[in-house]
């Protein structure tokens, strides 16, 4: 079997996996209230979204360091394992309590692997492919983020919230087949560079090396700023339901122009990444992007209307897709090899942390001035980001670049390396 044969089954494996993942993510919303009627406890559909984005957060920032001690092809195996298991068991929870917590407990693994695809997508394929494999990975995401909810409401119709959850349980099983036969073990792969002792005792400070550097910062405020504009769109259901008097079924649609250009900008981006790297221009047009998008969202106060809010959200939308695969790819590219996997985890860990923010911020908001009021808020973040884009974003140099004294030390303490 050739290198390449064996990193696209690898792949592959990875694509199902987000397939799944994404799916048991983004039909939350129906099954949670499809459990909790059954159980007589709707009161207790916002505890779970509060306990699942808070246990994926705490998993994604722990995920770097675990795949460092357990090695990053067993940490995914083992928390697939489980993520899997306790999918199953919330399926049989008996209460709603039990549901909850279960759920919760599965989210938790969830974030211990999803950081780590990350990580091991790089160690597979090189430089200038990784930002396009990211971007197909988000793009199918997104996809199934759209498609996902649609599929389990049918399968909630037709047969019961329980088997929507147990539908998935055969795609964890082709992928743990996939990564488990052809990612090689830690030990198999090669490394040209051999760490120098100092640098193994500096990785036990990796996130301290990281908020160290400047354009790192820059990326996590970047990350932050752009997920907490994202998150309004969380709301645009029960705005159109509540504001737009639309059914259910008409507020799940407007999101659909969103979705699939956050699909296309997503793709888009991590091919631009792969051939221009990350130019300042880049970044300042996905900051423009959501500026736009948010201001849009003002004209709600005078006027809430289908046209604005599909225009607002597709939008802030298309500048979403680009945030996800801008600092996943930046950190993969700007950052020492050791540090990839701790960087890549702790961006995740923003990215749900901060939607865990805004969604505080959003819901107090819409309680006291009304939903415009809330959505409008999004300007602020939109604002602030375009400020720090264009005045202290400077795209870094090369990994490695300006460090040639370093770099030719560890060849110097590992000539057998270069000899191999």
């Amino acid at each position: 079997m050739t290198e390449y044969t064996r990193n696209n089954l690898i792949f592959s494996g990875f694509i199902i996996i987000t397939i799944s993942a994404n799916y048991l993510l983004g039909s939350i919303a129906i099954y949670g209230a499809a459990a909790f009627t059954e159980f007589h406890a709707v009161e207790l559909f916002g505890n779970l979204i509060i306990v699942e984005a808070l246990a994926r957060s705490v998993s994604l920032l722990l995920s770097g360091r675990l795949g460092e001690w357990l090695g990053r092809k067993k940490l995914f195996l083992l928390s697939t394992v489980v993520f899997g298991v306790m999918i199953a068991v919330s399926a049989s929870a008996p209460s709603a309590m039990f549901f909850m917590w279960s759920r919760g407990i599965a989210s938790f693994f969830w974030g211990l692997f999803q950081a780590n695809i990350f990580t091991m997508v790089s160690e597979r394929f090189d430089e200038e492919e990784y930002p396009v494999r990211v971007g197909w990975l988000q793009t199918v995401g997104s996809l199934i983020l759209l498609i996902g909810p649609v599929i389990c409401g049918v399968l909630i119709q037709q047969f019961s919230w329980r088997v929507s959850l147990l539908s998935v349980l055969p795609l964890f099983l082709v992928s743990l087949l996939l990564i488990g036969s052809f990612f090689p073990s830690q030990r198999d792969q090669h490394h040209t560079l051999a760490p120098s002792k100092n640098r193994q005792l500096d990785k036990k400070n990796g996130l301290i090396q990281l908020l160290s550097k400047k354009h790192f910062i820059i990326m996590v405020l970047i990350t932050f700023l752009y997920t907490c504009m994202s998150t309004s769109g969380n709301y645009i259901p029960l705005f159109a339901q509540t504001i737009l008097n639309a059914s259910p079924t008409i507020s799940s649609l407007i999101l659909i122009p969103c979705n699939l250009l956050v699909m296309f900008f997503s793709n888009m981006t991590g091919r631009y990444i792969a051939k221009n790297g990350f130019p300042k221009r880049l970044i300042v047009f996905m900051a423009g992007v959501g500026l736009i998008g948010s201001f849009l969202y003002t004209l709600t106060l005078f006027s809430p209307t289908y046209v604005i809010i599909i225009l607002s959200t597709a939008t802030v939308g298309s500048g979403f897709g680009m945030s996800q695969v801008l600092p996943i790819a930046f950190v993969q590219r700007y950052t020492e090899k050791e540090l990839v996997a701790e960087g890549t985890s702790f961006i995740l860990f923003i990215q749900g942390f901060s939607s865990v923010i805004a969604g505080v911020v959003y819901s107090a908001a819409m309680n006291s001035q009304g939903m415009p009021f809330a959505l409008s808020t999004a300007v602020v973040y939109g604002v602030v980001l375009i400020l720090l884009t264009t005045r202290m974003y400077r795209e870094p140099e090369k990994r490695y670049e300006g460090c040639k004294e370093e770099k030719n030390q560890i060849e110097n303490e590992c000539p057998e390396e270069e000899t191999r």
